[in-house]
């Protein structure tokens, strides 16, 4: 009951807009005066991030193979230094340059210009390349934006497949500068190429796949020759897996590698079919066309921290998130001078479909980026930390989507909600996007709704204004003082250089403080509880076969009730009755807290009679005595008469419980009065 009743009371509502819901009115409101604390108790966002989105700018590309037309693009890799695009168009087998705004610069690929098969750049008149030699669809891509010997050029995979896998080095106009080998000395790969890149010091990364089951991260020097540096295998097996309880398995190797700018963390795509013995890619080629599976498991970037001294990849996460996984970038560089603030260093970008999405470096969500064309599928995503652009590859679509830095504006107020805390105070809370501007709150409340009757709520105003940033910040607003059980109508209003905003459905969100204990009844009395906490069992409930009342004295200082047990003192002594056992609870002062004890009769076994309570029920008890023919059946009949007598005496009595007598039965004589006959109401 007592949970069900504060439950009640602590619930908050958004109504219909009918009045009865409303439980005071704006006179009760004078009557007390509020005294409010606003306090701002955390800078950080709801979500764990205070950071810039993106917001669509741009498109640029068109299907088709002339130059400046993608078929099919994939990997996307951006220039720091010249903002030059980088684009793996594997539909016209050849890779791609923009310039910063799009403008087609040349493609480079075998039979690009004339269809022979020798490497070129074409500036103009360009065509898809012709497939020989080399000249597969290109895989991965990177750029060295690291301020080392090789900074600018670009890495390529030119050829990803298994026993042909080749990775060169390009410079930034296309012309090739070499090849990056396995381990420093293996012209083709052994395994696939599935992920290159390249981390703030300019050292780079290769991610192969040994077999469908197992992978490789080899890191290379950023010397023109990229020495070798060490051999890592990439396993989903480590003890922080285990704890997290996700998965642990060998890795199932994809498309889809990155790395920070601290060369700390690793991110690689995978697949894995849940509780399969065999990867995907394996369960297609060894088992029976009948028993395959119609679909694979959708790729998941699983997240690794490099041990430098160590030289080896220890997995944190399985995955970053649930959706399929084609391409995976990192914020490397931003720092406090660029649009996206140093907060965003080390976010993660994960081409999912028709989307892209954002995450901090801790893994947690920052947005969901849509693609705005029609039927769009992301391929490849990378973001420019200088300007904050994020370009994402729309394979469906053949162009390139730009997404830039939200521009500042009004501020956002969302997630308010009331804590209820006790009849007399409540705690407001919101979550408010400053939207990249310094922003000011308040709170405005009172007994109507503050929308239609401002004059009749109180303002109150926040401790500080916001700090200019981007990313929900949690408010909290106390109010004291406050009436119970009285509903209040509430708004937060925030703003900005750039407008004033308040809470949605402003004039329907209400709140309900909860009610007090004094009040509740009539003559403005407090509920105390007078049962003792250890009650050895429960209360009796008074029925017509049992009738062990609960009766109080009429100053309240007494009360007796019975129970079916031996309650709060302990087994009745010698109390062999069928009986329930009545208990007294009188108040003893100075404290006037109760003190329990049970009523005893002069019958109980095992007491003397020093020790028998004296009688203090009725004169006629020994007339009844006298005149009983059955011991048993008048004791039985006396005690329940003798209590009926005393509690219908009380409110003339003294304030005290007195024990019911059960005296010794004496013989009848002859010719003596028999016991008046049982009736109901006795």
């Amino acid at each position: 009951m007592g949970i069900e009743w504060a439950s009640r009371f602590s619930r908050w509502h958004e109504p219909d807009g009918s009045s009865a819901h409303r439980r005071a009115s704006r006179r009760a409101a004078t009557l007390c005066t509020l005294f409010c604390i606003a306090s701002l108790l955390s800078a950080g966002s709801a979500l764990g991030f205070t950071q810039r989105t993106h917001t669509f700018a741009s498109s640029f590309g068109s299907a088709g193979e002339a130059l400046g037309q993608l078929n099919d693009p994939g990997a996307v890799a951006v220039s720091e230094s010249s903002g030059d695009v980088y684009v793996a168009d594997r539909g016209n087998k050849r890779i791609d340059q923009f310039g910063p705004e799009g403008k087609p610069i040349a493609v480079w690929g075998f039979g690009v210009s004339d269809g022979e098969q020798a490497f070129e750049v074409c500036t103009s008149a360009c065509k898809a390349g012709t497939g020989k030699g080399h000249g597969v669809a290109p895989g991965a891509i990177a750029v060295d934006n690291s301020a080392g010997p090789s900074k600018g050029d670009v890495y390529a995979v030119i050829d990803p497949r298994p026993k042909h896998a080749l990775l060169r080095k390009f410079s930034p106009s296309g012309v090739e500068l070499g090849t990056v080998r396995q381990e420093g000395t293996t012209l083709m790969w052994e395994g696939g190429l599935d992920g290159v890149a390249v981390d703030g010091g300019g050292n780079v990364w290769v991610y192969r796949a040994v077999s469908t089951e197992s992978a490789t991260v080899e890191r290379f020097n950023g010397a023109p020759t990229n020495e070798f540096l060490s051999a890592m295998e990439a396993t989903l097996e480590s003890t922080e897996l285990e704890e997290r309880r996700e998965n642990v398995a060998s890795l199932c190797p994809k498309p889809g590698f990155a790395v920070d700018g601290a060369g700390e963390h690793v991110y690689a795509d995978h697949e894995r079919l849940n509780n399969e013995e065999l990867c995907p890619e394996q369960v297609q080629i060894e088992e029976p066309k009948e028993n395959r599976p119609k679909k694979g498991a959708p790729p998941l970037p699983a997240q690794f921290k490099f041990n430098g001294s160590e030289e080896f990849l220890g997995a944190q996460r399985a995955g970053l998130d649930s959706q399929s996984t084609a391409a995976v970038a990192t914020d490397q560089s931003s720092s406090a001078s660029t649009p996206l603030g140093e907060g965003a260093k080390g976010d993660v970008y994960l081409a999912n479909g028709p989307t892209v999405t954002a995450l901090d470096s801790s893994g947690g969500l920052i947005q969901h980026i849509e693609l705005p064309s029609t039927a769009p599928q992301s391929g490849g995503v990378a973001l420019e930390a200088k300007t904050g652009a994020l370009y994402v590859a729309d394979s469906a679509n053949g162009q390139l989507d730009v997404f830039t830095p939200a521009e500042s504006g009004k501020p956002i107020v969302e997630g308010v909600f009331p804590q209820n805390q006790t009849p007399t105070s409540t705690k407001l809370v919101a979550q408010i996007d400053p939207n990249g501007a310094a922003t000011a709150y308040a709170v405005q409340y009172g007994t109507a709704a503050c929308l239609s009757e401002p004059a009749s709520c109180t303002t109150v105003h926040g401790a500080s204004e916001l700090p200019a940033v981007f990313g929900d910040l949690r408010v909290e607003v106390e109010l004291t003082g406050l009436h119970p059980d009285t509903t209040y109508y509430y708004r937060v209003i925030a703003e900005n250089e750039h407008g004033k905003v308040e809470t949605a459905r402003a004039a329907q969100t209400f709140f309900t403080t909860l009610p007090s204990a004094e009040g509740l009844l009539p003559d403005h009395r407090q509920w105390q509880m007078v049962s003792p906490p250890r009650k050895g069992g429960p209360l009796a409930v008074p029925v017509v076969q049992s009738p062990a009342a609960v009766q109080a004295s009429a100053d309240g200082s007494a009360i007796a009730y019975g129970t079916p047990n031996s309650a709060p003192i302990g087994e009745p002594e010698g109390n062999r009755s069928i009986q329930d056992t009545q208990f007294c609870s009188r108040a003893v002062k100075p404290n006037g807290r109760l003190r329990t004890s049970r009523l005893r009769t002069t019958r109980a076994k095992g007491l003397s009679a020093k020790k028998r309570p004296s009688i203090n029920c009725s004169r006629r008890t020994s007339h009844w005595r006298s005149s009983s023919p059955k011991p048993s059946a008048l004791s039985r009949w006396n005690r329940h008469r003798c209590r009926r007598l005393w509690l219908e005496s009380n409110a003339k009595r003294r304030s005290t419980c007195a024990p019911i007598h059960r005296s010794r039965p004496a013989r009848p004589r002859k010719g003596s009065l028999k016991p008046p006959p049982r009736t109901a109401d006795s």
